[in-house]
């Protein structure tokens, strides 16, 4: 359904959609007490461009969300959900707001830097960073965000093994990507 009706072209659709579901999730439209999820995934219709949503329905029946198989445009959601006459606002696409797109460019400085291997260097030599002391976070259950583990490493061997690394010829260092939500902010991206 949703290929059909979109002028975006996917490699993976799924794979798009999930992230996608991350990166919206505190920026989804919540109606009917929580039982209704609308969703902007940056879907536009072929011919009008106008932006298409999403709508995920709970069913307390069986205690499960489905995503509703269709899209729907602002007009449509307006006439079964009544969206602004109820006051609310369609969700925005975070993808596009200052905040994400600072954090993208943040990405393209960090892969130069490590990747020029004076910066890098200067980075490694950096007397200030902890570099033996990598605090180790994992959340179990909502409330519980304590530090369980901490990886120690023999700060000269660690350095010496990134300056060897750095140093080979042709070594380039590709980041991880790794989206985390600050727990003491709901809506807040790190």
């Amino acid at each position: 359904i949703i290929p059909n009706n979109i002028k975006e072209s996917f490699t993976d659709l799924y794979d798009y959609m999930n992230k996608t579901t991350v990166i919206q999730f505190h920026h989804n439209l919540v109606i009917n007490d929580g039982d209704t999820i609308i969703s902007n995934y940056d879907f536009h219709e072929k011919l009008t461009n106008e932006i298409l949503y999403t709508v995920v329905e709970y069913n307390a029946n069986d205690n499960t969300s489905r995503m509703k198989e269709r899209l729907y445009s602002a007009t449509d959601l307006e006439t079964e959900y009544l969206i602004t006459s109820n006051g609310y606002k369609l969700p925005k696409s975070e993808r596009f707001s200052e905040k994400y797109l600072s954090q993208l460019a943040g990405i393209d400085r960090v892969t130069n830097m490590i990747n020029n291997q004076a910066e890098i260097q200067s980075f490694i030599e950096n007397k200030k960073l902890k570099w033996n002391k990598v605090p180790i976070i994992r959340r179990q259950g909502k409330k519980q965000n304590r530090r369980r583990i901490t990886l120690s490493l023999d700060v000269q061997k660690f350095v010496k093994d990134l300056n060897a690394f750095i140093q080979t010829p042709d070594t380039q260092c590709n980041l991880v990507p790794i989206l985390v939500f600050n727990p003491t902010e709901d809506d807040t991206l790190n």
